[in-house]
């Protein structure tokens, strides 16, 4: 997100010193949120991943698609993902129980197959259509812009975190996630 953020925030200077300022800050930003939350600690966390197998999140995947590949028009039906695993789990199972793929992606197709699968696709591309108009339309005041920026720099971070994570089924997350994606296509009013 901080990445997308300065590449933004750097392209739309209109000075390379100003450019460099910008990227700095950003910069700076992520110095500052690493020394707080403690070089060490991140450095264990890091660490301390299971990064062999994502820490048991591919085995799930690897169900979550065998799902996909039994029911692919229909999948198992939304909210029936641990169900589905009590039959198909092979990783863990003396450990634990995947009541969740820990990846929104695969579950949907899990629980949805191509029937929930393909209009969300549909969905998505209409979608980013919609967003890069907006962007290409030029209308939006120095505020909105940055708002805009703001929405789908957040929106792409909940994309890339639920690859590996199942956050937008907490109706906190899902709402947030609604919020951006109505800044992120908002038509500014043309005042006259």
């Amino acid at each position: 997100a901080i990445v997308l953020s300065a590449f933004m925030v750097a392209r739309r200077q209109a000075t390379t010193s100003k450019r460099a300022v910008a990227t700095g800050y950003l910069a700076f930003v992520l110095i500052v949120a690493v020394g707080w939350a403690g070089v060490d600690a991140v450095a264990k966390r890091f660490a301390a991943a299971q990064w062999d197998d994502m820490g048991g999140r591919l085995g799930a995947w690897t169900d979550a698609w065998r799902i996909f590949r039994d029911f692919p028009l229909t999948g198992v039906g939304l909210n029936a993902f641990g169900e589905a695993m009590l039959d198909y789990q092979t990783d863990y199972v003396d450990r634990m129980h995947f009541a969740t793929a820990h990846n929104d992606y695969a579950q949907l197709l899990a629980e949805g197959g191509l029937l929930v699968g393909i209009p969300i696709l549909v969905t998505l591309i209409l979608f980013i259509r919609e967003v890069r108009r907006r962007f290409r339309e030029a209308q939006d005041d120095p505020m909105t812009y940055w708002l805009r920026v703001g929405a789908v720099t957040g929106l792409l971070a909940i994309a890339f975190q639920e690859v590996v994570e199942f956050s937008l089924q907490i109706p906190g997350n899902a709402v947030l996630f609604t919020v951006l994606a109505a800044i992120a296509v908002h038509r500014p009013r043309v005042r006259t």
